[in-house]
């Protein structure tokens, strides 16, 4: 693997597995990277993929498990319908890192630099458990995460949009909404994500343009 899938030379030795190779029911566990966006030959058809690799040292197995995905360059988000493994791996890894409830959403686009870097950088294990593919005629399953092991949760440093989450209630709840979908989180998402919740009518006015001022400060 080149360093966009993670190189490791303690691991030269272990069996090398793919996705293909699970049946639906199986699980394995292990340490979790995700790769590099690539572009291959399908069938005549070029596709974008990235691979997610769970390492199981216990087994001394490596499993490789590749992704195709609808991926937009120009602002680098990778698309994932309802059922489909992008989805059934995002919305699994919410459930599994924020007890959000699964199958909610009709579908996420997430930007992928910061979803793997978030995943990389912050996950240290992982179990996993293949799923049936909704796809007729599907030569793999999809995968779903079962339980999620944080990297040194307790050195993570908030920022300072983190810091007016915990000090404003609607903006928390912004933030939280976002971290869930794994999306970027930035002053423009939380204002959108807020104008959302008031449309909604989740929080009033007066607490919409309150958070909107502090927002504008932080």
């Amino acid at each position: 693997m080149d360093n966009g899938d993670i190189e490791d030379k303690k691991t030269e030795h272990y069996k090398t597995k793919f996705l293909k190779e699970l049946k639906p029911g199986e699980e394995i566990e292990g340490e979790i990277y995700i790769g590099n966006i690539k572009r291959r030959l399908i069938k005549k058809a070029t596709v974008n993929e990235f691979f997610v690799i769970i390492i199981d040292h216990e087994n001394e197995e490596k499993w490789i498990c590749g992704i195709v995905t609808s991926y937009y360059p120009k602002n680098g988000n990778i698309y994932g319908e309802k059922e489909g493994r992008v989805y059934s791996l995002v919305d699994s890894l919410n459930h599994a890192i924020n007890d959000t409830p699964m199958n909610k959403e009709d579908s996420y686009s997430v930007k992928f630099e910061v979803f793997r870097k978030n995943i990389n950088e912050n996950l240290k294990k992982v179990k996993v458990k293949a799923v049936q593919s909704w796809k007729p005629g599907a030569k793999a399953a999809n995968l779903e995460v079962i339980s999620a092991e944080l990297s040194k949760p307790e050195v993570l440093k908030k920022n300072s949009l983190e810091r007016l989450a915990d000090e404003n209630s609607a903006v928390k709840l912004a933030f939280e909404s976002l971290r869930a979908s794994l999306k970027e989180i930035n002053k423009k998402s939380l204002a959108f994500e807020l104008k959302h919740f008031l449309d909604k009518k989740k929080i009033t006015k007066t607490e919409f343009k309150k958070a909107l001022i502090e927002l504008d400060r932080a």
